[in-house]
């Protein structure tokens, strides 16, 4: 499938279309109709080498570049400053709540305005920790309903996809009254007599 430049959104508003059909994709963005994005090209969409580095996860969804802030700095591209220089500012009360997930893995936030929160992780670990948020009223098996979207060339662009199939998730049910159990009475144990022993009169 081609692009065309007579549509008035070629390559899903995110590029060009060129003279042989092909998008000509804006940056950070890739793809046949440019519908992956990444977050960063290189260090300068992070900010500079001094506030982080673009790194690329070899992840198999996008975005597959990402922004790896330095300590002091955070939000998108790096741009937000954060007294966070150091690891020792973790424990020193900056972060109003904090949380034992698991053996050795802390979470401490707080947060900054209505609109925006600030998380630290510490955990003791080789590789990469992951961290996740959902409602608290949605069940945990939701994690496991992801929608499957229709992407570019297969009828629509990905900034408009639409779930071919929607998840199915479940709000928990809020605290509802315990059932009072009714006390069955426990059957009165009938008492079976004892047989009284026949004397057998012993031989004379």
């Amino acid at each position: 499938t081609m692009c065309s430049m007579l549509n008035k959104k070629p390559c899903s508003g995110r590029g060009s279309c060129s003279k042989t059909g092909r998008c000509v994709c804006a940056r950070l963005f890739s793809g046949q109709f440019c519908q992956n994005q990444d977050e960063c090209v290189d260090d300068s969409d992070c900010g500079g080498s001094k506030k982080g580095m673009c790194v690329d996860t070899k992840s198999t969804s996008y975005p597959k570049k990402q922004c790896y802030c330095r300590s002091g700095w955070f939000g998108k591209s790096c741009a937000k400053v954060s007294p966070l220089t150091n690891a020792a500012i973790v424990e020193s009360g900056y972060y109003d709540n904090k949380v034992a997930l698991k053996d050795g893995f802390y979470l401490y936030w707080k947060f900054l305005g209505q609109l925006e929160i600030e998380v630290a992780v510490k955990v003791r670990s080789t590789s990469w920790v992951g961290l996740g948020f959902r409602p608290t009223n949605i069940a945990g098996s939701c994690q496991a309903k992801r929608p499957t979207v229709l992407l570019p060339g297969q009828g629509t662009s990905a900034t408009r996809a639409t779930p071919t199939q929607a998840p199915r998730c479940r709000t928990r049910p809020t605290t509802a009254p315990k059932p009072e159990g009714e006390t069955t009475p426990k059957p009165e144990g009938e008492t079976t007599p004892k047989p009284e022993g026949e004397t057998t009169p012993k031989p004379e």
